[in-house]
């Protein structure tokens, strides 16, 4: 509408905010410091002096205020203040301004004081990375509970999970009836390994593994056997379980235990035999040796470790390409075993014999945005197809997702699905945020698996304030 006509000289007239309440919604984990919003009061006062003042509460914001160039009022930049640290909530306040006819105010201007409303919402307000065409699953099964470790059962046809939050328990998710079974775990479980049957698993404690029958008719289905160490990662590998300890920047101890016998032997004893960091180790199809990749140090590399000799005489054996190839800590290996999928989308052929094994054999291409950056980006999680036709990997920022000083804001993942003779990316998705009630809750990927019929299944974290009930979802996703 046309604004009004000009108040006779020497009077006030129309006074107004020109909006009605300023509204900052905001995600709890978003460290972008303050934010600013501008609110204008408008004045219709040509050729008039007039004086004012405005109060706000300090702890709720900061007010900066200037005069309006299109008329003869003022506006006003409004800081919300974020820090010290709220607690998710909705906090509101005012933002008060009086106006007056004189510089000690005894004649205020009619309508004074003019209040404007102040709402902070800080929840869960994330959105999904711009730009990106976002996932959309087939079917989504809310999960009440942590997944500190996951993995695809052929042979049930499920999808097992260990958890710790909010008690310690392994769960089997059946994916033809939607049924779940539970078995309570004495301790909480630090990771998760299927037998190659895909019938048993085993199960890394503190000071302690447990070896679960996964049959529905299992009259006992938990053994568990004492080891001396925190336990990180675990292998499940035909009656023995290898044991990883729990070293984040260091190297790791690991100890064979027979399941048999119940006896542990350890196998490595020192810094130039073992792997650094936190390691989740991967069973070759041969059942014979075991591939891990260092993570959290520089440079990354991928060791071997055979199974066919003593405790005592085995070794972890690195590549030849100690330094020259980014590695990033994680690794899958192909159904028939000729190849090794990495982190960073490097390619490695294997060979029974240790002098061929671990050989460059390409590279699949992940995201970058700077130019000559080899690994911005690295796989959280792989999986190879069973045709062996499909690499699935699930990426994410190095530098936005990994490093310990940021606050992860900005942390975005995304699936992105490769050709395994070509090595070229065939599809490329971001994670949509999911909708609970109304929180806009990022999803983190975690663990990324192929069900018999090829499609994939995927388990994902919801970004949370430590909630005492976390949830998690589990994604099926289309062929």
């Amino acid at each position: 509408p046309p604004p009004p006509p000009p108040p006779p000289a020497g009077q006030i007239g129309a006074v107004a905010w020109l909006q009605p309440a300023l509204r900052l919604q905001r995600d709890v984990f978003d460290r972008t410091g303050a934010v600013e919003l501008t609110a204008s009061l408008s004045v219709q006062a040509p050729g008039v002096t007039y004086w004012y003042r405005y109060a706000y509460n300090p702890d709720f914001a900061y007010v900066l205020h200037s005069s309006r160039a299109a008329d003869d009022g003022l506006d006003f930049r409004v800081s919300f203040r974020v820090f010290p640290e709220r607690a998710p909530g909705r906090y509101n306040d005012t933002l008060s301004v009086t106006l007056c006819h004189d510089q000690q105010c005894t004649r205020q201007v009619a309508g004074s004081p003019f209040i404007l409303p102040l709402h902070f919402d800080l929840g869960y307000h994330a959105v999904a990375e711009p730009g990106l065409e976002l996932l959309q699953p087939t079917q989504t099964t809310v999960l009440n509970h942590d997944v500190v470790g996951a993995a695809y059962s052929a042979a049930l046809d499920a999808v097992v999970t260990a958890s710790a939050r909010p008690l310690p328990m392994l769960r089997v998710h059946d994916l033809r009836s939607g049924s779940t079974r539970s078995v309570a775990l004495l301790t909480a479980p630090t990771s998760l390994s299927l037998a190659q049957d895909g019938l048993s698993a085993a199960l890394g404690h503190d000071a302690a593994v447990s070896l679960v029958d996964l049959r529905a008719d299992a009259a006992a289905p938990v053994r568990r056997f004492e080891v001396p160490l925190p336990v990180g990662a675990v292998v499940l590998a035909g009656t023995r379980i290898v044991a990883f300890s729990a070293q984040r920047g260091t190297s790791n101890v690991v100890h064979w235990l027979d399941t048999v016998t119940g006896s542990s032997s350890a196998a490595i004893t020192d810094g130039f035999r073992s792997v650094t960091g936190d390691v989740e180790p991967v069973l070759h199809p041969d059942g014979r040796r075991i591939y891990a990749a260092n993570r959290g140090v520089t440079p990354d590399d991928v060791a071997r470790m055979d199974l066919d000799v003593a405790p005592a005489a085995a070794l972890f054996v690195d590549t030849r390409y100690h330094g020259e190839y980014p590695f990033c800590g994680a690794v899958a290996a192909s159904p028939d075993g000729r190849r090794l999928y990495t982190g960073c989308g490097v390619v490695l052929t294997t060979s029974p014999n240790v002098a061929d094994d671990m050989v460059y054999a390409g590279r699949m291409s992940l995201s970058r945005t700077r130019p000559n950056t080899w690994a911005e980006y690295a796989a959280w999680s792989l999986s190879v197809s069973p045709l062996n036709d499909r690499v699935a990997l699930l990426e994410e920022k190095i530098g936005e997702c990994r490093t310990p000083w940021v606050g992860f804001d900005n942390c975005h993942m995304r699936l992105a699905v490769y050709d395994s003779t070509t090595l070229a990316r065939l599809s490329f998705h971001g994670l949509p945020v999911h909708e609970r009630g109304e929180d806009r809750l990022r999803q983190w990927g975690r663990r990324l698996m192929h069900r018999s019929d090829g499609s994939l299944l995927l388990v994902t974290e919801l970004r949370t304030r430590d909630e005492a009930t976390p949830t998690w979802l589990l994604h099926r996703l289309s062929p």
